[in-house]
């Protein structure tokens, strides 16, 4: 009787021992699929690798406005940083993220469901690299596929304010003179909120996207900005300076709309402002 009991006692802990390992072996598998080691470690090597293309652009940056001061070149910062960065052995798509100005240095963000292309110089050339200016391209399955848009570095926001301009040879002093501002003053507080989103975005990512080719018409009354495309000609402002539907300031939002709790990198399109013209 002894032995058929201690038999009994030993079954029992065979079994919860085994229901421990169970549960221990559930409670890793959930750690990893929560944490997903291998996806962070991926995401922490791109990091590394973006801090060091990052920091290698910042000396370049640095040692071209040295030279340009001694007058020892007379490269543009753009071409001059590339070419540093080459020459230490860096990746081309990686040195096509590089935004170098004489401001300082960005890389250029790509929003989601984009990617980078190439496109030709001007001598016809196909490039990838920065200092040609780069593009992106919608890949989604939608109606704004094939859309492109080009990187405006702005390194500095304090640069980042608008300029007074011509009108038929004329210089207009508004802005200098006080008489006007952006967003104007009598805005209504949605505009100003998509101001103050838009340049909080500016500051964020170091620049922002403008339309490659002019405004088309895809057919169906929606924007869009593609190649050997006829230009939007006839499109209104919006119905009054107080009703902006119906014309470009309203089609330029819904090709990328504010959706409520819009994520990270997903694109948002507004008509463009003075600033960034």
């Amino acid at each position: 009787m002894k032995k058929s009991k201690k038999s009994g006692i030993s079954l029992i802990v065979l079994v919860i021992t085994i229901i421990v390992i169970i549960i221990l072996a559930v409670a890793v598998i959930l750690t990893i699929a929560n944490n997903n080691p291998i996806e962070n470690a991926k995401q922490a090597v791109k990091a590394n690798d973006e801090a060091t293309l990052k920091e290698a652009a910042k000396v370049a940056q640095a040692q071209w406005y040295t030279e340009k001061q001694l007058k020892k070149t007379t490269k543009n910062v753009g071409t001059y940083v590339e070419e540093v960065l080459e020459n230490q052995g860096f990746k081309a798509e990686d040195i096509a993220k590089v935004a170098a100005t004489e401001d300082g240095v960005s890389l250029v963000t790509i929003p989601k469901g984009f990617k980078h292309v190439s496109v030709l110089d001007s001598e016809g050339n196909e490039t990838s690299t920065g200092s040609k200016g780069y593009v992106i391209e919608d890949i989604t399955d939608t109606d704004t596929k094939g859309n492109q848009f080009v990187w405006v570095p702005v390194n500095n926001i304090s640069s980042f304010v608008r300029e007074d301009g011509y009108i038929e040879e004329k210089l207009q002093n508004e802005v200098s003179s006080g008489k006007a501002t952006e967003p104007y003053s009598g805005a209504s507080q949605g505009e100003i909120n998509e101001y103050k989103a838009m340049k909080e975005s500016v500051q964020k990512y170091g620049g922002f996207y403008i339309g490659r080719y002019e405004a088309s018409d895809n057919g169906s009354g929606v924007a869009q900005s593609k190649a050997n495309q006829p230009s939007w000609t006839s499109i209104i402002w919006g119905n009054s300076m107080t009703d902006l539907s119906g014309g470009a300031v309203e089609k330029s939002r819904a090709v990328y709309s504010v959706a409520s709790g819009t994520k990270e990198k997903d694109p948002v399109s507004t008509l463009i402002y003075g600033v960034q013209w």
